[in-house]
């Protein structure tokens, strides 16, 4: 139940007859009085009921509905008229798209945002709300921990505000890991006293907590990871110990939530997944750990911003495992990419399928072909997790792009990295009556020949692999 703020009309959730009741309070008794055309309906498991501050809509959470319906009050009786999604009037009035199992709905201080914690998907959905009608239109999901249900909110002083402080970088033939400050005006990079710090042995990327607490260092040739506690006021690491990972860990990840980490291993050909503990940084393998990718040679692992899902680029294979997360456990489950075929498929990708990266906005996967000199990009189906290609995919790109990025201001920009070396041999193909020249996949000996993708020979130059 929850109150107006002017404390005239009250409104109340029906969880198990799906609507709303509504309510005029007497100012001097307190007294509820129906008002007319009460209940109203909502959706399936109206469970959380919020008032906007300006007194002017009204939100409810239906949480077998997996959406919240919206309704304009009537400044004079408090009564509801439903506004509808689609805002087409066709099938009827239809609810705002949430997560699964929205819990309770709270609407900010200002008015202008919407927020509901989704029990079961484990995140929470954001919405602007439009101050003219009402409606709600989504922003991308925030993830959550397991089982969160309600979400309160209390007015600020000022915008929150998000400044990195501090920048890692895996040297691969020094076996150590350069920690910076970084300058919050100009950008320009100050190492920390007592960089580098040591890793294992050839550190192939390396990865901060959201938490900003720990970091973690893969390093391929000693077939582990090394975690570090970060000193909050300078920066400096300091070794937690070695975990061990598969064989040829490549890439090491952190999910949002900053409960798991996962780490690619290419000779392997699998996935290391760990649960962190929030207070020591200590990586406890996962049951079921490592998790097969059903390719070959994963070079790298990504999770979405919602938590829900996570991609491995397979290099040997040309293609991408995709997997559930589970919510609660972070064991991951592969997502077959056609059904009607026996087994479980990846997605196909480009050749040499080097590095893959999800948008801010979790709708959007993009993976870096370092052999065919493009990118791939996907959509994510937001309930399975499974991979469609854009049309027009896959994308140009420079020679041998090893790695993706997107710009955080919701995915507005797009950038790769080429690397290809000078001496890569070509190959040739035919597609559709039309030659196409693609570069041969390297063999293991060639790999060695090129920066960050190889055992680093004596005498060899520094390189840094991962920032």
């Amino acid at each position: 139940m929850t109150l107006s703020p002017s404390g005239r009309f009250a409104y109340v959730a029906n969880f198990a007859s799906g609507d709303v009741s509504a309510y005029a309070v007497d100012a001097a008794t307190g007294a509820l009085t129906a008002v007319p055309g009460t209940p109203f309906p909502a959706g399936a498991g109206a469970r959380g009921v919020g008032v906007d501050p300006a007194e002017r809509f009204v939100y409810v959470a239906n949480h077998l509905g997996g959406s919240i319906s919206a309704y304009t009050i009537n400044a004079n009786n408090g009564v509801l008229t439903p506004i509808d999604a689609d805002g087409d009037g066709t099938n009827g009035i239809q609810g705002f798209a949430a997560g699964d199992r929205p819990g309770g709905v709270t609407i900010d201080p200002s008015g202008k945002f919407l927020y509901a914690a989704n029990l079961v998907s484990n995140d929470v959905s954001a919405y602007a709300i439009n101050a003219a009608t009402g409606a709600l239109t989504a922003s991308p999901a925030i993830a959550g921990r397991a089982g969160n249900l309600e979400l309160a909110m209390t007015r600020g002083a000022a915008p929150v505000k998000y400044t990195p402080r501090f920048a890692y970088v895996a040297n691969q033939n020094s076996d150590d890991v350069s920690a910076y400050s970084i300058d919050p005006g100009t950008g320009a990079l100050t190492a920390v006293a007592g960089s580098p710090f040591a890793a294992g042995n050839s550190p192939f990327a390396v990865a901060v907590s959201p938490s900003g607490k720990f970091a973690y260092a893969a390093n391929h040739n000693t077939n582990n990871v090394s975690a570090y506690t970060i000193n909050a006021g300078t920066g400096a690491l300091t070794l937690i110990q070695n975990f061990a990972a598969g064989v040829g860990p490549r890439f090491v990840t952190a999910d949002p939530s900053g409960r798991f980490a996962y780490v690619a291993n290419d000779q392997s050909h699998n996935v290391s997944a760990y649960a962190i503990d929030a207070s020591t940084g200590v990586l406890t393998e996962i049951s079921g750990s490592p998790f097969a990718t059903g390719g070959t040679a994963p070079q790298s692992v990504t999770v979405d911003p919602s938590g829900r899902f996570a991609y491995a680029a397979n290099s040997g294979s040309d293609d991408v495992s995709a997997y559930a997360v589970d919510a609660g456990t972070g064991a991951l489950t592969r997502i077959d990419a056609d059904p009607g075929t026996p087994g479980i498929q990846n997605f196909p990708a480009g050749i040499l399928p080097f590095n893959v990266t999800v948008d801010p906005s979790g709708k959007f996967v993009y993976v870096a072909n370092a052999g065919a000199d493009n990118v791939s990009a996907y959509t994510i189906n937001a309930s399975t997790g499974a991979l469609a290609e854009v049309a027009g995919s896959p994308f140009g790109a420079g020679s041998f792009p090893r790695s993706v990025t997107v710009d955080p201001r919701a995915g507005s920009r797009m950038w790769r990295a080429p690397a290809r070396a000078a001496s890569s041999p070509m190959r040739s193909t035919r597609t559709a009556g039309r030659s196409r020249r693609f570069p041969a996949r390297p063999s293991r000996r060639e790999w060695n020949r090129i920066p960050s993708l190889s055992t680093p020979r004596p005498g060899s130059p520094t390189w840094p692999t991962s920032i």
